[in-house]
């Protein structure tokens, strides 16, 4: 029951740092609550059964948590948007020119859309750390044998 315990108080405390990461990024204290809906959700549905598939093979590094929670933090978002998008016929523009021309996306759409991703990648690696960190705390990380 403890470990159950520590494993859930680790996963709140990733929300909680991937929400803070990004209410910081977006310099919005407002974000914070829609972002920690997000992450919480992330954590609960893709992070605990990546970190239970982790734990089982033996990934224990905090190299493996940083990658396993970038993976998190962006193939949801980039799974909708293929879905969406792909149907769309829109135009949209921003400060680089257009970045959809017809529901293309131009190579300045690509490189925002990158760096977004990046960016959401990057609030997932830090709760995934955080969520690392929680076990190794607690000393629920075993060493690699």
């Amino acid at each position: 029951m403890k470990t159950v315990a520590i494993w859930a108080l680790a996963t709140v405390i990733g929300a909680v740092v991937a929400a803070a990461l990004a209410a910081g990024a977006f310099e919005d204290a407002w974000a914070f609550l829609p972002a920690v809906t997000v992450s919480a959700t992330h954590a609960v549905i893709f992070g605990v059964p990546a970190a239970l598939l982790y734990r089982r093979r033996g990934w224990t590094s905090p190299w493996a948590a940083l990658a396993g929670g970038f993976v998190i933090g962006v193939v949801p978002l980039e799974v909708y948007l293929w879905l969406t998008e792909a149907s769309s016929g829109v135009n949209s523009w921003s400060n680089a020119g257009p970045t959809m021309v017809n529901g293309v996306r131009t190579w300045a759409g690509w490189m925002e859309h990158i760096e977004f991703m990046a960016v959401l990648g990057g609030f997932g690696a830090g709760g995934a750390f955080a969520f690392w960190l929680t076990l190794k705390f607690f000393g629920l990380i075993e060493p690699r044998q």
